[in-house]
């Protein structure tokens, strides 16, 4: 007959107390942090609008999401939870910052459909350029929805900088300007982009960036109406006019 403890029940084996303290041990560590890691997947998910208008934003969320499914692989439970509960929020953060660039994102996706696939002909100015005493303010030309400088119009740029450093009296104004593909809103805010750009390598160039007022006219002020790609070419563009 087999004795009973004093509370009446029977002994556990050892097989079956080591069994309880795993499950214990494991209850204690609160195990795979599941829940978390589901929300943070769906918020990823979610962020439908983020991967194109949000990119780095919800690059940064998927990334954080990989190092938390990492860290729960390796069995750091409390870790895995937190970086999961972080990519949730930067993911949500991203969806946001989104949703409040929405209108800009999908114009230009819509624009880079219609990125031509052979390059457009070399812009040749309608319009004569600014001229103080004898020297030029070269026109600067863009590429199509861009606010990049290509290397020729950094050289030009480089002799325009040397007018204006030696004449340190003089204030310039840098005019964007964009063809008529985009919206109003869209080419206003991309001819401030090229101004800004065009008023940023200056200033590399030892240019006060104080001397440097910008101004947008965005589509409103072409210089050839043609339609022709010769004349998108033109009108992408950043003037000057020394004040």
């Amino acid at each position: 007959m087999k004795h009973l403890s004093p509370q009446g029940h029977r002994p556990l084996s050892g097989l079956c107390l080591l069994a309880m303290l795993a499950v214990l041990a494991t209850t204690a560590c609160g195990g795979p942090p599941r829940k978390a890691l589901a929300d943070a997947q769906a918020a990823l998910t979610d962020a439908s609008n983020a991967a194109e208008c949000a990119p780095e934003q919800y690059a940064a969320a998927r990334k954080m999401l990989e190092r938390a499914r990492a860290a729960s692989a390796a069995e750091e439970y409390d870790e895995a939870k937190e970086l999961a509960l972080s990519a949730k929020r930067l993911a949500d953060k991203a969806e946001m910052s989104a949703q409040a660039n929405l209108s800009k994102c999908k114009e230009r996706q819509r624009l880079a459909d219609m990125e031509p696939e052979e390059p457009e002909e070399e812009p040749q100015p309608l319009m004569e350029p600014a001229f103080t005493d004898g020297w030029t303010l070269t026109t600067i030309y863009f590429g199509f929805n861009s606010t990049t400088l290509p290397e020729p119009e950094r050289e030009k740029l480089s002799k325009n900088a040397q007018w204006i450093n030696d004449n340190p009296d003089v204030q310039v104004t840098i005019s964007g300007h964009c063809d008529d593909r985009g919206s109003t809103e869209y080419n206003l805010a991309l001819g401030e982009q090229r101004a800004a750009s065009v008023r940023k390598f200056l200033s590399t160039l030892g240019v006060e960036s104080q001397r440097l007022a910008i101004i947008s006219y965005g589509e409103e002020v072409p210089v050839d109406t043609s339609g022709s790609a010769g004349s998108y070419a033109r009108n992408r563009r950043a003037e000057f006019r020394v004040d």
